[in-house]
């Protein structure tokens, strides 16, 4: 028989702020990583993250707001650690058949797989990586810049810049990429 550990006043407070926050902290996970299992995972996460570190909440600071930096940041950290695959189904190949007018549909498949996986490659080697992260929120995650840019505690017209930037050294890479030679 297994004894039961008695429940503290610790215990009691930390199922109080769950109750209390879990709602604003899933909507938050869910309003970035845009999937609901994956937000679960972030709460769960976050209180983790919290519960560890809740000694170091200064007094008369908000505890919801405190929470909140909590779960955008382990949001943000989760997406990180699946940018490293990005499906590209839904990427809009302009007309594959420009590269070849008599190409068969299982050809005309090839090359756009082809086409797909170089894209994501050279989207997987862009640097700085910051870079990277923009094109993979605003493209892979469908966000908007001036969702992006709170995201990441950053200016809008730093994500515009950003974003130009990268799309710049896209098209050079890809077009290096064709010819051959590696360019990152």
């Amino acid at each position: 028989m297994r004894k039961e550990k008695p429940v503290t006043e610790a215990d009691n407070y930390e199922k109080l702020l769950f109750d209390m926050f879990y709602g604003r902290i899933f909507r938050t996970a869910y309003y970035i990583v845009k999937d609901e299992h994956l937000a679960q995972d972030v709460v769960q996460e976050t209180f983790i993250k919290a519960f560890k570190h809740i000694d170091s909440v200064k007094d008369g600071y908000k505890l919801g707001a405190w929470l909140g930096s909590i779960a955008t940041r382990t949001s943000i950290d989760l997406l990180r650690k699946r940018r490293n695959y990005v499906p590209l189904e839904n990427v809009n190949i302009d007309k594959v058949e420009e590269f070849d007018v008599h190409a068969s549909p299982v050809e005309e498949n090839m090359e756009e797989n082809y086409i797909k996986e170089m894209l994501h490659e050279t989207i997987k080697k862009l640097e700085p990586p910051e870079y990277r992260e923009i094109v993979l929120l605003k493209y892979h995650y469908e966000l908007m810049d001036k969702e992006i840019a709170e995201l990441l505690g950053i200016n809008i017209n730093t994500v515009k810049t950003r974003f130009r930037r990268a799309k710049q050294k896209l098209k050079r890479a890809l077009y290096q990429e064709v010819k051959g030679e590696e360019t990152f």
